[in-house]
């Protein structure tokens, strides 16, 4: 921790328009950008021993995020400044990102002609 805030690396906390992150090479936008996506993703560490026998443990008290980088957040910090975050550059995957679900009732309309 203290070497990421050794590097000075400002952070980008505002919110920037669709596309302004460029696309990856499947025309995805904004993968690489500011705002990190928690997954339903499991941590799991997965081994195999000398003769071929693989095993592996999962964690669903951590989960996969996507954004600068992949990583694993553990569910704790829920609280930016008591889990963990106290002192120093804040991280930039706290935060949230508000997402419109349809209803698939609303689908089944649109195909009906019914708006």
């Amino acid at each position: 921790y203290r070497n990421e805030v050794a590097l000075g690396r400002k952070s980008d906390p505002e919110p920037r328009a669709p596309g302004s992150f460029g696309l990856n090479s499947k025309g995805v936008a904004d993968i690489a950008g500011n705002v990190w996506e928690w997954t339903s993703t499991c941590y799991a560490h997965a081994t195999m021993s000398g003769g071929g026998i693989a095993s592996s443990i999962s964690n669903c008290g951590v989960h996969v995020v996507e954004g600068f980088h992949r990583t694993y957040m553990s569910n704790f910090i829920r609280d930016g400044k008591s889990g963990g975050c106290a002192v120093g550059t804040p991280p930039d995957n706290l935060g949230f990102r508000l997402v419109h679900d349809r209803n698939w009732f609303q689908d089944a309309l649109h195909r009906l002609g019914v708006t």
